[in-house]
């Protein structure tokens, strides 16, 4: 879920386990809890400096590859070995569907110049393609792909705090690019394979067009090709 206020300061932000307290919800923009705005006061002013910073990249990160119309929170706290474990969400919505990202992120103590990091990913996406007017059968696209990824950064003891962003900034990006591409170049060409198949009889020339969601956050040059080929002048 989102929760969006009017209140100076604010900005939209993902609502979950990692940023509930009690009955209320911790914004990673003011530290404020909702409802009521009141200051958390268990947060700890290290964590939180670094969990601002951490959500001013995921900001821009986010409405680079989702746009500015999506949400992304980032959400930290500190573990008992002195490191810290962190929630990392996108949501992107349209009219048709919906984008749905997860990452909780292990960090462990750096040691030696060197920090081990683990990342836990899930993706789900769910749309609901326009198909031909004269189809009966209504039909939706869901995907839901899960991740995990263990590696061994090198880390600047001078800037810590930096390199970890850097190092968990590249594992995250790396990790969706390959589900997307995998939802992209697999789930949904399989899914259009199906669904001609069941609609053959129905209407031999249906075709799912290709969904905004799709375009927007998947890129999809394999299907915009396949289109493109199947209504070029040459095939009339």
């Amino acid at each position: 879920r989102v929760l969006e206020l009017a209140e100076e300061g604010e900005k939209p932000f993902l609502l979950c386990q990692s940023n509930k307290v009690g009955e209320k919800y911790r914004s990673p923009w003011t530290n404020n809890l909702h409802p009521g705005g009141e200051p958390d006061p268990t947060d700890s002013d290290e964590i939180r400096l670094f969990e601002t910073k951490m959500n001013h990249v995921w900001d821009a990160y986010k409405n680079l590859y989702y746009g500015h119309d999506s949400i992304g929170s980032v959400y930290l706290f500190p573990t008992d070995k002195g490191s810290f474990q962190g929630f990392f969400g996108i949501q992107k919505k349209c009219s048709s569907g919906s984008w749905n990202s997860m990452h909780l992120v292990h960090v462990d103590t750096p040691e030696e110049n060197m920090c081990n990091y683990r990342v836990e990913s899930t993706i789900m996406m769910a749309i609901e393609p326009e198909t031909n007017a004269k189809a009966t059968t209504k039909f939706d696209i869901s995907a839901l792909l899960s991740k995990e990824v263990t590696k061994n950064a090198k880390v600047q003891p001078s800037m810590v705090g930096s390199s970890h962003i850097e190092n968990i900034g590249q594992l995250i990006e790396a990790i969706e690019i390959d589900l997307r591409s995998a939802i992209e170049r697999v789930h949904v060409p399989k899914t259009q394979e199906i669904m001609e198949g069941i609609q053959k009889e129905e209407e031999k020339s249906f075709r799912p067009p290709v969904n905004p969601l799709m375009g927007m956050i998947l890129q999809s040059d394999l299907l915009k090709k396949k289109l493109a080929k199947e209504n070029s002048p040459s095939r009339l």
